[in-house]
């Protein structure tokens, strides 16, 4: 993964949100995309939250889950350590999902007729709650003083 070049926070942060939204009108019959989405997403995820947002499955590995129609497993897979997830059933054909970071002590939790969406709902929320602290960590900049530096008044040079 760290060959591929990585999107922009702010487009990525707003690219998981268009991703919340999208689920939220979605049916059945989209989760499969949704799914795929999300892995590629978390593929293009900014060098500095690589180290939280990954999973461990393969493309390989998420195709064949879902070719099995095993959604359940690839949204479970989707969310990689150091995150973590609890799930409900909460009545039939009614479930809860929550997901948080190690550190963080309040879960965010979605609901769905489907195991898969409500899991993959509580992660895309866990993400963009990380958006605020994001801003306080200036990700767009992770090391002012390179940046900086490139654009520093350089001394006159003196001709011999």
């Amino acid at each position: 993964m760290d060959d591929i070049e990585p999107l922009e926070p702010a487009t990525w942060f707003r690219a998981i949100a268009r991703l919340e939204r999208w689920r939220v009108r979605s049916t059945e019959d989209e989760l499969d995309r949704l799914l795929r989405h999300t892995f590629h997403l978390i593929q293009l995820a900014p060098r500095p939250l690589r180290s939280i947002i990954r999973s461990d499955l393969s493309e390989a590995r998420l195709e064949m889950l879902l070719e099995c129609q095993a959604q359940e497993s690839a949204a479970m897979g989707l969310v990689g350590q150091p995150m973590r997830y609890g799930l409900a059933r909460l009545t039939t054909g009614h479930f809860e999902a929550k997901v948080w970071f190690r550190e963080s002590a309040e879960p965010k939790k979605a609901h769905s007729t489907s195991l898969a969406s409500a899991l993959l709902g509580a992660w895309t929320e866990s993400i963009v709650s990380l958006e605020a602290r994001a801003a306080q960590l200036d990700l767009n900049n992770p090391h002012p003083g390179l940046h900086r530096a490139r654009y520093a008044r350089r001394p006159p040079r003196f001709e011999h």
